[in-house]
């Protein structure tokens, strides 16, 4: 796919913020503590945020953290919250920034074939921060100034010609080694990261997949702009490790799962369709028919670029011909029941719908549009059933927190409806209206439902501390009190 970017923009945004953020950390020893860490990703991301394309279609975005949650849950308890994204480059590369921030070019999700190969990748980059590969890096450099180790990790971090330029003095120089991921980094990522992937079910072999796939594309890609084999070297010695580590590791030729391969075809034809050139797009699928005419995937790819295009009588063709193809591909039903809810043909929606939550029961974006389409049609048990399940596995999902509550109101089930209502709030950063909520909740609260009360004292609780280490931040200045104290009480 065409990049759709001035490649060069961030590259010299990313410079000015490593420095800013290197520069403005106060202990002379520089010495990076968890905290430190936290904050110096924390600006890190907001940065790249504002200077580079994100992807931020919401099934694409699920299913990248989705992924990465799931590798994270074998590993047990860690000092970061994990963040994943993609960024929209062709270029095939990943990299992971200080305090869990992972990020994945979309051009390395086109060139892999399976969920597995995928997921390798992630429990590497996991596997760098986990062992603080970049903290080290910086505990070891107490000696360059902030100004010159702002322009190496720059330069480590772009590469090409811009970065190269970034790297100037003897002193820098000679310090780019030591900053870049060593061999013993990448060994012990890659051993790490494969006892994570095994952990998370998947065949470690994908690790091994994954490499040669890499090691197939080494040359694509402008050459100012790095790839995955100049951020990581050593690829065809690691390779050799690996294959040593599955050998005298039994067990983990007792893991063969695949991981999700269905979910992981459809991202892919979702990035094509959404974020790549429509012509492109377009023909890319066609190719893919021309190719094997039994291809659903191509169908599947094509519904979503028309209804990309809003030309939603030829998406729904083309969902139907996927279907024919592969009547029990839950991404092609819940997507297409998604465009007929969303066109508010609710009795197709709900029987396609219910074809699909039968083959996956747990899935949140199927469990949501049956559970919208219940709503819209009125029938409230079998709406609250499914919404109640959805947020029992995602309990911060805002849609189905603010819709459930709304659901309980017109059941009249008042204490819920204001608990769930308060809830939406809590996640979405408006404590005043979240606590307006809880208390009446508490109000309506019966004592017969003490898990209700518990719930609602909890969340109160939570609010109220995290707006006191808030203030404790960012102290209010005396003359902006009664201000302040107005807007939150008053009248909704």
């Amino acid at each position: 796919m065409p990049l759709r970017f001035n490649k060069h923009a961030p590259v010299y945004a990313l410079f000015i913020l490593i420095f800013l953020i290197l520069v403005s950390i106060p202990r002379p020893a520089f010495s990076l503590t968890y905290e430190e860490e936290r904050e110096l990703g924390r600006q890190f991301f907001n940065y790249i945020k504002k200077n580079m394309r994100l992807i931020n279609d919401p099934d694409i975005v699920n299913y990248i953290d989705g992924l990465g949650q799931k590798i994270l849950e074998g590993i047990g308890p860690q000092p970061f919250e994990y963040r994943f994204f993609i960024v929209d480059q062709e270029v095939i590369n990943a990299f992971a920034a200080p305090a869990g921030y992972v990020f994945i070019n979309s051009g390395l999700i086109m060139a892999f074939e399976s969920e597995g190969q995928l997921a390798a990748i992630l429990s590497h980059e996991i596997a760098h921060v986990t062992s603080r590969h970049l903290a080290e890096r910086l505990q070891r450099s107490k000696k360059l100034s902030l100004v010159t180790l702002g322009a190496v990790m720059a330069g480590i971090f772009i590469g090409g010609q811009v970065g190269t330029a970034l790297i100037f003095g003897s002193t820098a120089a000679s310090m780019q080694a030591q900053l870049k991921y060593t061999r013993e980094d990448e060994r012990e990522a890659d051993n790490s990261g494969l006892e994570y992937l095994v952990k998370a079910g998947y065949d470690p072999f994908f690790m091994l997949n994954s490499f040669q796939t890499l090691l197939q594309t080494q040359w694509q890609g402008p050459s100012d702009i790095p790839t995955y084999l100049t951020t990581h070297p050593s690829l065809d010695e690691r390779m050799s490790s690996v294959e040593v580590l599955v050998a005298t590791h039994s067990e983990y030729g007792k893991v063969k799962g695949r991981g999700d391969d269905q979910s992981f075809e459809a991202i892919k034809a979702k990035i094509v369709a959404r974020y790549g050139d429509p012509v492109y797009a377009k023909n890319y699928f066609k190719d893919l028919l021309k190719k094997d005419h039994t291809a659903g995937l191509a169908h599947y790819g094509l519904a979503q670029l028309y209804q990309k295009q809003q030309n939603y009588d030829s998406a729904i063709s083309e969902f139907k011909l996927a279907l024919e193809k592969e009547p029990a591909n839950t991404e092609v039903l819940t997507d297409f029941g998604a465009l007929l809810f969303q066109r508010g043909n609710y009795p197709e929606a709900s029987n396609t719908l219910g074809r699909a939550i039968i083959l996956k029961p747990d899935s949140p974006r199927t469990l949501f549009y049956l559970a919208r389409t219940y709503q819209e049609q009125g029938h409230l048990k079998q709406s609250k059933k499914l919404f109640v399940k959805l947020l029992a596995k995602n309990p911060d999902h805002v849609q189905g927190l603010y819709n459930l509550g709304l659901v309980y109101s017109r059941l009249n089930e008042l204490a819920r409806a204001h608990l769930n209502t308060g809830l939406y709030f809590k996640v979405t950063d408006k404590p005043s209206k979240a606590l307006y909520h809880l208390k009446k909740a508490q109000k309506h609260a019966s004592a017969k439902s003490p898990e209700v009360k518990k719930r609602i004292e909890q969340a109160i609780k939570e609010i109220k501390e995290k707006e006191k280490k808030r203030r404790e931040k960012n102290p209010v200045n005396p003359g902006e009190t009664g201000r302040r104290r107005f807007e939150v009480n008053r009248p909704r």
